[in-house]
Order: C-alpha cells, then structure tokens, then sequence
C-alpha cells in the first residue's frame, strides 16, 4: 500500500527571524519532525512562500532540534534580515543521494519515486501494473525535493499502467524551477495509457524507445532542449 522506492529530500519553511543571521525552520509534514536537513557548510536554496520561485541562496553556519521537534533552529554564514522571510522555504539538494538501481522488478504497488539533486540510473528493470516511475518536485502537502540534474532510464519494460513515466513540478504558476539533464533510452512500454509524461525539464533526451498498444506514447509540455525521437 506504499511506494515501492521513494527517493527525495525535504523542504523546510522558514517560521520565524530570530536574528540578523538565525531563523527557525520548521518540518512542515508531521511525519518529518525530528530530522535535522542540514550541516555546517551547506549551501541552500530559497523559494518565495507565495509563488514559490527560487530567488536565493543561504549558507548553514550551525543548526540544531531542541525542544520543538518539528523546528530546526538555524544560523547562517549571512545577514538575512530585509529578504529572507516567514514562509519561505528551504531546499537542501546536496544531500540527496546519487542512486543506481538495475535488474529489479517490481509489480502491484502505487509509485516508484526518485526525486534527487544527484547522479541516478533506473535500468533493466521489469514495472508492471501501477503508477508508475514519478519524478517529481512537491513542495504541496508532503513537502518533498525536488528537481534531478542528471537521471537515466533506460533497458526497462514498463506494462499495464496510466502513467509508466511522469516527470512534473508542483508549484504554483509558471515556475522557474526545472528539472535538468534527463535521458529515457531503450524502455519497452507495454499497454499503458501514457508511456512517458515530462514538464518543466531542460535537456531531455528519448530516444530508441518501442511503445505497443500505447494509447499517448510521448506528452511534452514546457521542456526545452529536447531530443525525442519520431513516432511511426
């Protein structure tokens, strides 16, 4: 009754100032509270709280869960007062994983999603008969990063599914935010109602892919630099 694989990050909304350079942030969905996102070091991105559109970028001096487990209380390398605000968000990519999974197969399940910053490989796997591989940013409800820079799919049969293949960001408007550098390669799509879905992505690649009794093999919208193969 779960993802049979759900690979991602966690957005944090900023709850309050406290200092020229320390804010709190807070675990938005409950199931989050008690994790701590970020290291000494770590460069963040930042999002408006009402269009959510990337604008900036922050550095974790120091951070810390005291007593509230759903806050994280934040120091960071820069003055934030006058621009960072409450309800912005924070997106910590850098400690996403680099993820290679091959040779598996998976069946009766909702999704499998991988959603990271890193370097990931899906091939030569069997998915039969659910929603599908999601690669998506989902900054409503669960709060979940984020956008991939660098994905390959490719050598795997996908059967009996809506969706075998969607890739989305769920933000409000017309978002600048983009997934970058994504290769579908070589699948085999097998009675499915969409065989690939992909929005907001800037290098997309699909080619060599065979599509059978695939009612809409390929749906685009708003992805640049593409190179898609032509159907018969």
């Amino acid at each position: 009754v779960d993802d049979a694989i759900n690979v991602h990050g966690f957005y944090t909304r900023i709850e309050r100032i406290t200092d020229r350079n320390k804010a709190v942030a807070r675990l938005v969905h409950p199931s989050q509270a008690g994790l701590n996102l970020y290291g000494k070091g770590d460069v963040l991105k930042v999002s408006h709280g009402d269009n959510m559109q990337e604008y900036a970028n922050v550095t974790i001096k120091d951070s810390c869960i005291r007593d509230q487990v759903a806050e994280i209380l934040l120091e960071f390398e820069e003055d934030v007062v006058g621009w960072l605000k409450v309800g912005d968000f924070l997106e910590n990519n850098g400690r996403t994983p680099e993820v290679e999974i091959r040779n598996c197969f998976f069946s009766d399940f909702p999704a499998i999603r991988l959603s990271s910053g890193k370097k990931m490989v899906f091939e030569s796997n069997v998915v039969k008969n659910c929603n599908g591989l999601l690669v998506n940013d989902l900054m409503r409800y669960w709060y979940l990063t984020g956008c991939v820079n660098g994905l390959e799919i490719k050598d795997n049969r996908f059967e009996n599914m809506e969706k075998a293949i969607s890739i989305f960001v769920d933000r409000e408007g017309e978002s600048n935010v983009r997934h970058k550098n994504i290769a579908i390669l070589r699948n085999h799509f097998v009675n499915c109602r969409t065989g690939i879905e992909a929005g907001y992505v800037d290098g997309l690649t699909i080619r060599d892919n065979l599509f059978e009794g695939v009612a809409t093999p390929i749906l685009l919208r708003e992805c640049e630099k593409v190179d898609c193969q032509k159907l018969p």
